[in-house]
């Protein structure tokens, strides 16, 4: 559930675009929990062909960073699954898998990812398993392609 107002740099509050009339460059995501009645928004430019598996398979066995309390988290991108019937429906369904270091565990979450090849991007991973070498994180990307 998106929130109507943002909480900006300048922590002024102001009132943002009704849901799905913000233009395809811009994405607003919900970046916290909410705090009472507080919620934090964030603006992120980005294309809409980032999160493309054509455009992640350029970044496979790239590592790729995340900023969690002021620490900076390497994730390498270790594979990316597709589902092939998806795209018979009409849809892009695909998973992306990444190891991360096992003294820092995330928990489920969207997180910035930063990338050299494709900059900033807001993505949701799930921890899903952990070895004594790394833990292991989940993106599912399931969405519909243009028509």
């Amino acid at each position: 559930m998106s929130h109507p107002y943002d909480f900006g740099a300048s922590r002024t509050l102001t009132r943002l675009p009704p849901r799905g009339s913000v233009g395809n460059r811009t994405t607003v995501a919900t970046l916290g929990v909410s705090l009472g009645f507080i919620f934090f928004t964030a603006r992120i430019d980005m294309s809409e062909d980032v999160l493309r598996k054509v455009t992640m398979d350029t970044i496979v066995g790239d590592t790729l960073t995340l900023s969690v309390s002021e620490h900076e988290i390497p994730l390498k991108l270790d594979t990316i699954r597709e589902r092939a019937d998806a795209k018979e429906n009409g849809y892009e369904c695909f998973t992306m898998v990444f190891s991360g270091p096992v003294d820092k565990e995330l928990n489920q979450g969207t997180y910035t990812m930063k990338s050299e090849k494709l900059g900033d991007f807001l993505l949701f991973i799930v921890p899903v398993a952990k070895s004594q070498e790394a833990m292991t994180y989940e993106a599912v990307i399931n969405r519909e392609l243009a028509s």
